[in-house]
């Protein structure tokens, strides 16, 4: 009787686990394409900005950089 009311419990506990590694690898799975796209997104604003920056006029360059500068200070 105990060997076999131990091992359904186990059986249940396995497929309990088994659901549960299911579920959480899929979140992560969700969560690294999340991360993906975002990497994505940020290296295409990083090539705006170097776009950007290129295309100002290298006075107004010197004032955006003193101001970023002044204000981390």
């Amino acid at each position: 009787m105990f060997l076999n009311y131990s091992r359904s419990t186990c059986q249940s506990l396995s497929v309990k686990w088994k659901a549960e590694v299911a579920d959480l690898t899929a979140q992560k799975d969700r969560l690294y394409r999340e991360v993906r796209k975002l990497k994505e997104e940020i290296a295409e604003a990083e090539t705006v900005k170097c776009c950007v920056e290129q295309a100002m006029p290298p006075t107004e360059q010197r004032k955006e950089k003193s101001k970023t500068h002044d204000v981390s200070l």
